[in-house]
Formats: structure tokens, C-alpha cells, sequence
């Protein structure tokens, strides 16, 4: 393992533990709390930047997955410091387009995703009037952008990647829980106890999420990805240009 990833997964697993603890027990001031929680994504940002600022190549993948890292950095400190949700969620869309073109996906490949979610929501609004505001319909692109990386991910057999990303959708998962008392005030109600340990479980899920992604920067794996055509349906899918250049390499 190089000294720099086994110094990131470190300084990682301290705050890990003290963000996390100090969520049940509250042992530090407020302000410091919130400030650990964008410094752990931070280093994750920079640990893959270290990677690729080393590079003497451009690398189109490690581009992609620092915007992406980038991006999520930028949308927490929007969702955490600021009240500008809808901002932070955009970004958030962005950090996954990101990952979507990492993977070599067509922009039409997100549009279908994002409509397969979109549309039930408008055809279960005919029967069950949902307060529907942009917030709500940036979150479900969000998720349908999420959820066509994580299909890709174990397609492209990315073990981080794709660990990363379940990871992800685990946290969202419990903002949804969290937010869920602002669209179906009925069911939150029956869910009061999940709700109120939501944010523990959020960043619980959060923190290794970024981490997995940002240890794929170390990895060869992701500078000799190849685009791949199928003969039927011209698929667009990446695979790694060499089969030993796996993504556990970055340990």
C-alpha cells in the first residue's frame, strides 16, 4: 500500500470515528462538528487530486472522477453551511453526471433514467397530490443518474466503484427518511424513530462512500479504461484496457 493512500485511510478512520461519536454523544461545539464532516470529504477530494496532478498524462478518467469528487465537495458545503439545498442538489447531479461519463455513458442514456423516475411520480400525483417542487424533482434525477452508475459500475466490474456507489445510495436513502415528513407527513409519523437517527446513519453511509470513489484515483485501472462497441446495439461500455490492471491496486 502507498504511504499516501495507507496516510488517507488514516486520517480518514479518525474522523470517521469522531464525527460519528460525536453525533450520539455531542461531546464537541457545534460549529467544529459540520467542519470535520467537510474535512473528511475534502481530504478525499485531494487525495485524488494528488494522484492526478502527478500524472505527466492527461488522463480522461482521473479527470472525471476528481469533477465528480469536486462537485460533491461543493454540494456538502452548500447543504451544510448554507440554505441554498437546491444548489447543493444540482451539484450533487453534476458530481454523477460526472461519474456517468466516466463510465463512457451517453448524455441519452441519463435523459432515459431520469425519465423511468420522473414518471411515476407525476402519474402517482394524479391520485396522491405530492407538494412537487424542484427540489424534489432534482433529487429523483439525482437518483436515476445514481442508479444508472451503479448498474454501469458492476458492469465495468469497478468492486470501488460500485461500493462506493451502493454506499451512496444507502445515504440518500435515509435523506430521503430524513426529508419524508415534508411529502407524506403520514408515513413519517410511523417512521419517527428512523427519522430521528437518519443523520447518524447518513454520514455513516457517506464518509466510506467518498473514500471508495476517491481510491479508485490510485488505481491503474482507470487510465486504461477502453471504449467498447458491441456488434448489435453499438453499446457505449468501458472495460479495463488490461486485465491485470485492477482496481485493488491502488492498496
Amino acid at each position: 500500500m502507498p504511504s499516501r493512500t495507507r496516510l488517507f485511510l488514516n486520517a480518514e478512520a479518525i474522523l470517521y470515528i469522531v464525527i460519528l461519536i460525536n453525533m450520539q454523544r455531542a461531546f464537541l461545539p457545534l460549529p467544529v462538528s459540520p467542519l470535520l464532516c467537510l474535512a473528511s470529504i475534502f481530504l478525499c477530494f485531494l487525495y485524488a487530486l494528488s494522484w492526478l496532478l502527478e500524472s505527466d498524462i492527461f488522463h480522461e478518467g482521473c479527470f472525471f472522477l476528481n469533477a465528480a469528487l469536486l462537485f460533491s465537495l461543493c454540494a456538502d458545503y452548500f447543504l451544510i453551511f448554507t440554505d441554498f439545498y437546491i444548489a447543493g442538489i444540482l451539484l450533487f447531479c453534476l458530481a454523477q453526471l460526472s461519474y456517468f461519463l466516466l463510465l463512457k455513458r451517453r448524455i441519452s442514456s441519463a435523459l432515459r433514467y431520469a425519465f423511468l423516475f420522473l414518471l411515476p411520480v407525476f402519474i402517482i400525483n394524479v391520485f396522491y397530490p405530492l407538494p412537487v417542487d424542484a427540489e424534489l424533482l432534482l433529487s429523483l434525477i439525482y437518483v436515476s443518474l445514481l442508479s444508472g452508475n451503479i448498474r454501469s459500475a458492476f458492469k465495468k466490474n469497478s468492486p470501488w466503484m460500485a461500493m462506493g456507489l451502493i454506499l451512496l445510495l444507502l445515504c440518500d436513502l435515509h435523506v430521503g427518511i430524513f426529508n419524508l415528513a415534508d411529502y407524506i407527513p403520514a408515513l413519517a409519523s410511523a417512521l419517527s424513530g428512523w427519522i430521528k437517527n437518519s443523520t447518524f446513519l447518513i454520514w455513516m453511509f457517506y464518509i466510506p462512500a467518498q473514500v471508495s470513489l476517491s481510491l479508485m484515483s490510485s488505481s491503474a485501472s482507470i487510465k486504461n479504461f477502453k471504449k467498447v462497441k458491441s456488434g448489435a446495439g453499438g453499446s457505449d461500455d468501458l472495460l479495463p484496457g488490461k486485465p491485470e490492471d485492477t482496481i485493488t491496486q491502488a492498496f
